[in-house]
C-alpha cells in the first residue's frame, strides 16, 4: 500500500548510513536489488530513504507501483543548489510506501531523462549529506556509467556526475555482478575504474542470477577473485519466476508472497554486510 506523504523527517541526532547499488552495463537487476535492500532495512525498523539516482533509466516508481508523474531528485538538487532545502521541502518531494509494519520513503528519479543537466556532483554530495541527517539509512540506485568525458555543451554539466558523486560519498557500494561469462567480464572491467577512483574498500560484490550448477558458481567466484581481487559477499539464485511476479505485482521482490532463496539471501546480506556489528 502506498501514500503520497507523511510528517517531515526529523534529524536523527547522528549521521545515517549510506549505501549505493551499482553494476556494470547490462540488465543486471540493479534497481530490483536496490529496492529490496531498502525494504529490508525499513522492515528492520530503520528510517530508510531510497533515492532513484539513475540518470539513464530510472525505474523505482515502477518497482513500487507509483504513477510516473512525480517530481523528485531534480527538484531536490535545485533546492540544494539554492540553499533552500529543509526537512519540510524534502518531505514534499518524497513518496511514502506503507508496509504492514514499517514505511519506506522514496525520492523519485528524473521523470524526463533529458533533465539530467539539472543535477551535478556537488548537489548530489550535499543531497546525500542532508538526507543522512534525517534518515537512519539512505539507499541509492545508480546508473552504471562512470565515464568522465560525457559533458553537455550548453551547461557543461557532466552526464555521470551523480553516479561519480554517490560512489565518492557513500559508505558501502553494493556491486551487482551477473554470474555468467559476459556479466563477469563486464563487471571485472568496470570495477577496475571504481577501484581506480579510490573506492575499492567500499565494494561488496553480489552475484546475481547464479546458476544451479555448483561448479559454475565456483568458477564464477574464482574468476572474480583472480581477475578483480574480489570475493562474493552474497549469491542470488536465478529465480526468474520471482522477478517476473514482482514486476507483475509492482512490488519489490522481497514483498512477493512466495518462498525464495533470493529473498533469504538479500536479508542475510543486508544484516551481515551492511548493519554495524
Amino acid at each position: 500500500m502506498s501514500s503520497r506523504r507523511g510528517s517531515s523527517p526529523q534529524p536523527t541526532g547522528q549521521p545515517g548510513r549510506t549505501v549505493a547499488v551499482w553494476s556494470a552495463q547490462g540488465s543486471t537487476g540493479r534497481s530490483q536489488v536496490a529496492a529490496a535492500i531498502a525494504v529490508e532495512l525499513a522492515g528492520l525498523g530503520y528510517r530508510t530513504l531510497l533515492i532513484d539516482a539513475d540518470v539513464y533509466s530510472p525505474s523505482q516508481l515502477q518497482q513500487f507501483g507509483f504513477g510516473e508523474n512525480h517530481i523528485g531528485i531534480a527538484s531536490a538538487c535545485r533546492l540544494i543548489s539554492r540553499d533552500e532545502m529543509t526537512a519540510d521541502s524534502l518531505q514534499a518531494l518524497l513518496l511514502d510506501y506503507e508496509m504492514p509494519k514499517s514505511k519506506l520513503s522514496i525520492l523519485p528519479g528524473l521523470h524526463l531523462v533529458s533533465r539530467w543537466p539539472e543535477l551535478g556532483f556537488e548537489p548530489t554530495i550535499e543531497l546525500i549529506d542532508f538526507a543522512s541527517k534525517h534518515f537512519d539509512w539512505v539507499v541509492l540506485d545508480l546508473s552504471s556509467s562512470i565515464e568522465r568525458e560525457l559533458v553537455d555543451q550548453r551547461t557543461l554539466a557532466e552526464r555521470n556526475a551523480v553516479t561519480i558523486a554517490a560512489l565518492t560519498r557513500v559508505e558501502h557500494i553494493v556491486g551487482l555482478c551477473l554470474a555468467d561469462p559476459i556479466g563477469l567480464a563486464r563487471y571485472v572491467w568496470a570495477i577496475q575504474e571504481v577501484k581506480l577512483q579510490g573506492h575499492g574498500q567500499k565494494i561488496k560484490t553480489v552475484l546475481n542470477r547464479v546458476p544451479d550448477s555448483g561448479r559454475a558458481v565456483i568458477e564464477a567466484e574464482n574468476a572474480l577473485h583472480r581477475l578483480a581481487g574480489l570475493q562474493a559477499h552474497a549469491r542470488l539464485a536465478s529465480d526468474e519466476a520471482l522477478f517476473a511476479r514482482a514486476s507483475e505485482l509492482s512490488v519489490p521482490i522481497n514483498l512477493v508472497p512466495r518462498n525464495s532463496s533470493v529473498k533469504q539471501a538479500i536479508s542475510a546480506f543486508t544484516r551481515a554486510q551492511l548493519l554495524p556489528p
